[in-house]
């Protein structure tokens, strides 16, 4: 492909006497990411079954990651100017790298480009099959061969792993940016499939996300777990896609935020039956950066699904939380009195129910907390959640 050696070609920041192969490879960017656009228009198809959206997604992914970044020059300390004005553009232009303006525009171009691709092979691409699911409890009749790297049917799960260099540790406008485009294909996933789209569109953004820790870590990932830093930043990235995923414009939410939203929180909660601590603890801290982005979106009166989803899960944990505290009592109830008791054995750890609800309340707190309160529609529910919580930890508290 041309479009990583003509970026290289053109990341010139040093001021060395190459503006005009600069001001060259900016405009050949834009006519390449048209190029790729119209081709994936025109070929469908035959443009996915090659391996055209891994090759031009990487070259993309890599000019972000390998950018020029300006230092921090003496007018960010308040001396130069001091206008406000001044300090923004500086700001911007540490952000966009060194070229400034020449940047803005290959980054403009970057996302035009894999916005278009989505745009138009959106249906193939927003695709999510089974397999990117949370495995089922029963089995399945006969197992379907794993879809290759390359297949067109890999659908979501393979647009997100090939612009997954686009949304990771490339400054705040390309990560930005990087989420709307999977956010488009996740909430286009859930609009035109249903439900139980919108939960498999979930998983695999997700799986995704463990996908990449899985590559940082190697071999050796038994021996070095990830970094707490890694976790958070690819968690991050996974809960900025679904929290795009679910805006609407104005301040309001998609039709199927309430869906997509609910499917990562109930991830969060019980890991979809997968099983894994890393994706567990993803989709944890994937749910309270999509509450935040969400809460800071949704204008008051607008919040329904939002508040609908939040309490709904909250509810299912409290329940199930009460479920084992009712199961527990039981059992002591039936423990047969002697004489001579023996000790007291030490308390057992919280069920995990507990866990679960805890990071449900969370989450509540979070979309509370924004803006002080002002985006809460109704008080009511929110003191009737709270009142449940304080019985059941009282209850805890006095059978131990």
């Amino acid at each position: 492909m041309l479009l990583a050696p003509l970026l290289r070609s053109g990341r010139d920041g040093s001021g060395s006497g190459k503006g005009d192969e600069d001001a060259t490879a900016v405009l050949s960017a834009d006519a390449l990411a048209a190029l790729h656009v119209a081709l994936a228009r025109d070929l469908q198809q035959d443009w996915l079954s090659g391996s055209f959206l891994e090759e031009l997604a990487a070259a993309w992914g890599l000019w972000l990651k390998e950018r020029p970044r300006a230092p921090p020059g003496p007018g960010s300390s308040g001396s130069g100017s001091g206008s406000p004005s001044a300090g923004l553009q500086q700001q911007q232009q540490q952000q966009l790298g060194g070229n400034g303006g020449k940047d803005a525009r290959v980054l403009a171009a970057a996302f035009g480009c894999m916005g278009g691709v989505f745009r138009h092979l959106g249906r193939s691409l927003s695709s999510v099959a089974a397999e990117a699911a949370p495995p089922a409890t029963a089995p399945r009749a006969a197992a379907a061969p794993a879809p290759s790297p390359a297949s067109p049917s890999c659908g979501l799960s393979r647009a997100l792993s090939a612009t997954r260099a686009m949304r990771l540790d490339c400054g705040a406008p390309a990560t930005r940016l990087g989420a709307q485009a999977g956010g488009y294909l996740v909430r286009r996933a859930s609009a035109f499939r249903g439900p139980e789209a919108a939960g498999r569109a979930a998983a695999a953004v997700v799986r995704d996300a463990e996908a990449a820790l899985s590559l940082e870590a190697g071999s050796d990932a038994a021996a070095s777990p990830p970094s707490a830093r890694s976790v958070a930043s690819v968690s991050a990235a996974a809960g900025a896609v679904v929290g795009e995923a679910c805006l609407g414009p104005k301040g309001a939410l998609h039709s199927r935020a309430r869906d997509v939203l609910g499917a990562l929180l109930s991830l969060a909660g019980d890991g979809g039956s997968n099983g894994s601590a890393a994706f567990r603890e993803i989709a944890a801290l994937a749910s309270l950066g999509a509450a935040r982005r969400v809460s800071a979106h949704v204008k008051r009166g607008k919040s329904g699904a939002l508040w609908q989803a939040l309490l709904s899960n909250a509810a299912d944990a409290l329940a199930e939380a009460e479920r084992e505290a009712e199961q527990g009592a039981a059992g002591d109830q039936g423990t047969p009195s002697s004489s001579h008791p023996p000790p007291p054995p030490p308390p057992p750890p919280p069920p995990p129910s507990f866990a679960a609800l805890s990071r449900a309340l969370d989450l509540v707190s979070v979309a509370v907390e924004c803006a002080r309160g002002a985006k809460v529609e109704d008080y009511g529910p929110l003191i009737a959640l709270a009142a449940r919580a304080a019985g059941l930890v009282v209850r805890s508290e006095g059978d131990e």
